[in-house]
């Protein structure tokens, strides 16, 4: 023992805690007032001298050292000579805080606030002494925190104010300590029975946009604690509370919408988390449509989309409980690891155990089947809606999705194909698309739903517009005729500009989603030809006639052949009659010549003379008053029909009125000819 160590041995001995402190607060001022190197040293031999000293009558004692006291005013003088711009008298300070741990024990925790920023500061200074004394510190820190929750805890101790100290930083700007916090969360989150996944929202948002952050090594961690975190969601996504879920889920959606160059590893990262969500709700929902239909007990209607954040979370796997309003753990719950020193302590008879164990059971199921009425009341349809937003946005904004590949740094050892953005956003709306199916939406998400498909409804953009086409047929299949019930005619007419895309394929796509539309929404036909008619007029000759022959020839393969003549004969029968209605009366009958799907017309049309169908009447004398503004075509119609007089008759009126024929009639008549000299067409 030193001399000053004993002089302060004899002074403090047996005397109460106020004696130390003076002394401490002389050290104090020393430290703060000099100018001297060597008396700012001798200021902080003075400090070690104090905590030797504590250690010694602890030891005499046998017992623990809880002055609160005295490491508030140790701590206040460490933290000054700590922030000294001297290396020599940061080192040793660092040394001194080294030496106040080990010699308190877990009783810092009381205290944890001042060590922490001591190291907040050490973290930041870069010369190699000072590194090494401040992993010493971190590392003997860390492993007081996991020591102590092993063992007793100091009374009074609130896991989550500690906590809340340490994430309050993460918000600085230097690597060093954005750095040190990640760790720490790493460190706390590996303590048995702490599920850092219950407060997850506190700091999600943070850790995401440390990932386009600049260090490296920064970056590298940060992506390693959310891969740990992902991996928990995964596995006890059930567990969690709903509250909480939705709380995290919000936090990926917003980070998903990041589009700048810097920004794109966070996009992809939170496309990622988002995928891992809709995937789990996917599997969430159909667990609770089968529990329906074996136990009719749970009900999803009303709305559903409204999130209310004041429930509990009642998870009984939660070990951090926390309550949405004021964020304070449950120390009172027995499966919390944080507990009453009493309750760690109590002895329970063997009936008491099997009593509890009764009522815990009794507790889980009533968890279980509260928690599944919560995640359908509170299911998060608005931001479902939201992420499909953003996943339209993407595509409409982002080029070469397809090149953000997920980095070294995130991709596993060994995975030579890493997984691109492009593959995370499409599992995505695989996964919406199918929850949406599953989910009983009201009106009112219904309506949200179009919305989104109406304002996306994008034809600039192929990828986004295969995505809004496969979003039609799957919200048309699962509402059938209710489906843009407010405003059908805008949608149709909205949606009719797919005749004009240029890709074959795409526009053969959208006619037979007007056709699956029609099958479930009857009447909707007319409509449809009409606009896609209109389209139609405003292209050049050439294209106009290629897009309406597959446009007739899908609609009467997919549809009644017979109602689809009978409506474009009414569609027809209004419009002004011009070259380019001449032109689709040319394609329909050309279609009735010649095709294998028009056979039943054929027939119907070659037996109308002698037929007492009234409807088969009908149909022949509705399209004979529309095919009259197409003279030629009007003739067609009447030898298929095999009504030579009326042929005949045409013919004599045609020879005694002089029609101003287009160059499209003389085409058909050179059409028919080649057709009348036909064997396949002698045969019909």
């Amino acid at each position: 023992m030193s001399k000053l160590e004993s002089f302060l041995y004899n002074q403090i001995k047996d005397k109460s805690d106020d004696i130390t402190i003076e002394y401490i607060k002389s050290f104090r001022s020393l430290s703060e007032t000099s100018h001297l190197i060597n008396e700012r040293k001798g200021a902080l031999f003075g400090f070690s001298s104090v905590v030797n000293v504590i250690k010694k009558l602890k030891d005499e004692k046998n017992g623990e050292l809880q002055h609160s006291k005295l490491l508030d005013e140790l701590m206040k003088c460490i933290l000054i000579s700590l922030k000294d711009n001297d290396i020599k008298i940061v080192v040793p300070a660092a040394q001194c805080m080294y030496n106040i741990i080990h010699n308190f024990n877990s009783y810092i925790l009381i205290n944890f606030k001042d060590f922490f920023d001591g190291l907040l500061i050490l973290v930041t200074i870069d010369d190699p002494e000072v590194k090494e004394n401040t992993n010493s510190l971190d590392n003997l820190l860390k492993s007081m925190i996991n020591y102590s929750f092993q063992g007793d805890l100091p009374e009074d101790f609130n896991l989550l104010d500690l906590f809340k100290k340490i994430i309050s930083n993460i918000s600085l700007e230097n690597p060093a300590i954005k750095y040190m916090i990640v760790s720490w969360i790493n460190t706390i989150n590996q303590i048995p029975g702490i599920k850092l996944i219950n407060i997850l929202n506190m700091f999600l948002d943070e850790l995401f946009d440390m990932l386009k952050i600049k260090d490296k090594n920064v970056r590298t961690i940060t992506n390693e604690c959310l891969e740990d975190f992902y991996k928990e969601i995964n596995n006890e996504f059930e567990d969690i509370s709903c509250d909480i879920k939705v709380k995290i889920f919000e936090i990926i959606i917003q980070k998903c919408e990041k589009n700048k160059p810097e920004e794109k590893s966070v996009k992809f990262k939170a496309f990622k988390w988002a995928n891992l969500f809709l995937d789990q709700y996917k599997i969430l929902l159909t667990h609770i449509l089968e529990n329906e239909k074996s136990k009719n007990s749970i009900n999803i209607n009303s709305d559903s989309d409204t999130i209310n954040n004041d429930t509990k979370a009642n998870s009984s796997s939660n070990i951090i409980n926390t309550n949405s309003e004021d964020n304070v753990i449950n120390t009172n719950s027995e499966e919390n690891i944080i507990k009453d020193n009493e309750e760690k302590n109590e002895i329970k008879t063997e009936n008491e155990d099997e009593k509890e164990d009764r009522d815990d059971t009794k507790e889980n199921n009533e968890n279980t089947i509260s928690n599944e009425e919560d995640d359908i009341k509170k299911f998060p349809f608005q931001l479902f809606t939201n992420l499909l937003k953003i996943i339209f946005n993407t595509l409409k904004e982002v080029k070469d999705l397809k090149e953000l590949k997920e980095t070294k740094e995130t991709t596993k050892q060994g995975e030579e194909n890493p997984i691109d953005l492009y593959t995370l956003i499409n599992n995505c709306n695989n996964c919406l698309m199918a929850i949406i199916e599953k989910y009983n939406m009201n009106e009112n998400n219904k309506k949200q739903l179009e919305a989104v498909i109406m304002e996306y409804l994008y034809f600039e953009n192929k990828e986004l517009l295969i995505n809004a086409i496969k979003w039609i047929k799957a919200i048309f299949n699962k509402f059938g005729e209710e489906t843009f019930s407010d405003n059908f005619n805008k949608f149709i007419e909205k949606f009719a500009f797919i005749t004009l895309y240029k890709d074959e394929e795409i526009f053969e796509k959208g006619i037979k989603i007007l056709c699956n539309i029609e099958k479930c929404r009857k009447g909707s036909i007319n409509v449809i030809i009409l606009n896609i008619l209109n389209k139609l007029k405003e292209k050049d000759n050439n294209f106009t006639k290629k897009r309406a022959s597959v446009f007739i020839e899908i609609l009467c393969k997919e549809l009644n052949i017979r109602h689809v003549y009978l409506t474009f004969a009414d569609v027809l029968s209004k419009m002004n009659k011009t070259d380019f209605v001449c032109k689709i009366i040319n394609k329909l009958n050309y279609f009735l010549l010649s095709s294998n799907d028009a056979e039943e017309l054929r027939i119907l049309l070659k037996n109308v003379q002698v037929t007492t169908n009234e409807k088969d009447k009908y149909f022949f004398e509705k399209l004979f008053s529309t095919w009259c503004i197409n003279p030629v075509s009007c003739l067609i119609l009447c030898l298929i029909a095999e009504d030579f007089e009326l042929s005949h008759h045409l013919l004599v009126k045609f020879g005694e009125v002089r029609f101003k024929l287009s160059q499209e009639n003389y085409l058909e008549y050179a059409q028919l000819i080649n057709m009348l000299e036909s064997k396949s067409f002698l045969s019909k």
